[in-house]
């Protein structure tokens, strides 16, 4: 399918030219949303009495959980503060009532409107915990649900949809990202884990990305674009990652249900010799997100394996990483590194534009909605749940 049914006109797909520039355009949102969040962020921290806080739990649905999952082991280094990230319905109908005294919930959701994470911040917040929201949307239920609200700026910097096409708000996993970060920092620094010194510091980390997805995309399109045609009619693609890798490849499966509707098979990087293992088969695709930190010699041992029994191996790692990159079939290079906290703002790129090149190499346009009951019961199921 190259465009929607004419029965089906209001909800067109995005073309592949339109989400390549959506993919390059997040080099330009990362500073852009530092600069809107940050004191929004400190206003937010501001309001939590001193000793109030003794943990943190941040939940969310699709990008928004995999934001959480991501940034986790930021808030684990800087925050000061025990981290869980979890799934909203697991939060809101089964941990909200065990939560222990002193939590800080944050809730984070795009829109603000998807019923899950608005029923966690209520349900928070009557059981008698502090909350935050990270949204996109003023106004929107999630921010009302909330003690204070950090709005993220995703949609200034989203690429306009030519006359025909949709729209697909690709950056919204990295506002999320941010927006989480910036907490994490404003938390820390309330309470002395970080000094001022070392904020800024921080801050200038997260200001390295955007010139490293200009040079990843330089360094990587023709590879990808050619890797993408020649695997288009794969059954499955196996995404592996740990750590905050594990959110990168929950993203990039992700963007390869709703770009081209292809079966993106996310796997938490060990877990891989124990199930998936025994699926992989000679050209099966196998995609292995591997910056340096503390889980590549694993990454290295699974790139093996998968080579070992016939899978087709790609690596996603550092621009330096020649022992990575000499195990692997193809290597698609991050240029320039980051802290491994970091790595899920650069380290998705690869596999958005290969989600992107699947959807040329198929004759697909983007994010194409078949027809248009698959979007009602699609927005149904997200936005329009009953909730406790």
């Amino acid at each position: 399918m190259t465009s929607m049914p004419q029965e089906f006109p209001n909800r067109p797909g995005v073309s592949v030219a339109t989400m390549l520039q959506a993919v390059a355009s997040q080099a330009d949102l990362i500073p852009g949303v530092i600069k809107h969040v940050a004191p929004q962020a400190r206003a937010a921290v501001s309001t939590l009495a001193p000793g109030r806080i003794t943990n943190i739990f941040i939940t969310g649905c699709g990008d928004s959980l995999y934001a959480a999952l991501a940034t986790r082991l930021a808030f684990e280094k800087y925050s000061g503060y025990r981290t869980e990230p979890i799934e909203a319905l697991e939060f809101s109908r089964y941990t909200v009532d065990y939560l222990p005294k002193g939590a800080l919930v944050i809730g984070v959701s795009a829109g603000g409107g998807t019923s899950r994470p608005v029923e966690a911040l209520r349900a928070a917040r009557e059981a008698g915990a502090t909350t935050f929201a990270v949204t996109g949307r003023p106004g929107s239920p999630l921010s009302e649900a909330a003690h204070a609200v950090v709005i993220q700026n995703e949609s200034a910097f989203r690429v306009p949809a030519p006359t025909g096409e949709g729209t697909f708000a690709l950056g919204n996993y990295l506002g999320s990202m941010l927006g989480l970060y910036l907490l994490a920092f404003e938390l820390g620094l309330a309470n002395g884990t970080l000094t001022p010194a070392r904020y800024d510091s921080l801050i200038a980390e997260l200001l390295r990305a955007p010139e490293i997805i200009q040079a990843t995309i330089k360094a990587n399109e023709p590879a990808i674009q050619e890797y993408a045609s020649s695997v288009a009619s794969a059954g499955a693609y196996y995404l592996l990652g740990g750590g905050p890798s594990y959110a990168t490849v929950l993203f990039m499966a992700a963007k390869l249900f709703e770009m081209p509707q292809a079966h993106g098979v996310p796997v938490e990087l060990e877990e891989w010799a124990h199930e998936q293992y025994f699926l992989t088969r000679p050209d099966s695709v196998v995609m292995v997100v591997s910056p340096p930190g503390s889980s590549t010699d694993r990454a290295r041992e699974q790139i093996t394996g998968a080579r070992d029994v016939g899978g087709r191996v790609v690596a996603i790692c550092d621009q330096h990483d020649d022992e990575t990159r000499k195990l692997a079939d193809v290597t698609f290079v991050i240029m320039g590194e980051l802290p491994e906290e970091f790595s899920p703002l650069v380290y998705a790129i690869p596999g958005e534009l290969f989600a992107a090149y699947v959807c040329r190499a198929q004759g697909k346009q983007a994010f194409a909605f078949i027809n248009e009951r698959q979007y009602e019961v699609n927005m149904r199921q997200i936005s329009q749940s009953r909730q406790r």
